[in-house]
């Protein structure tokens, strides 16, 4: 996965508090993730192209095992171009806000 990453991309990561800018910590992060056998499904999205950019925003949800969840989060993949082929270098992930429930 942190081969997906440009040099220098950073990844804010749904389920750690830990910001990651280096290969290592986002190869890291995605052990850990990888280990709960994640099942994901995007569910709504907007991409803007640009010049050498594109950015992929939206909301996805992941049916997490090793315990039993079900996530909704947020994203924001932004990816650049860079000669050779398109790779992530910004990625922002964080759970939709539960709404409180009258009582």
């Amino acid at each position: 996965m942190a081969k997906l990453y440009a040099p220098g991309a950073l990844l804010l990561p749904t389920l750690s508090a830990t910001d990651r800018s280096d290969p290592e910590a986002i190869a890291d992060y995605f052990t850990s993730f990888l280990k709960r056998q994640p099942i994901g499904e995007v569910t709504s999205r907007h991409i803007v192209m640009g010049c050498n950019y594109a950015t992929d925003a939206g909301d996805y949800r992941f049916q997490l095992h090793q315990p039993e969840e079900q996530l909704d989060a947020r994203f924001t993949f932004v990816y650049g171009f860079d000669g050779q082929g398109w790779r992530i270098v910004h990625h922002h992930s964080s759970l939709v806000p539960q709404t409180p429930q009258p009582a």
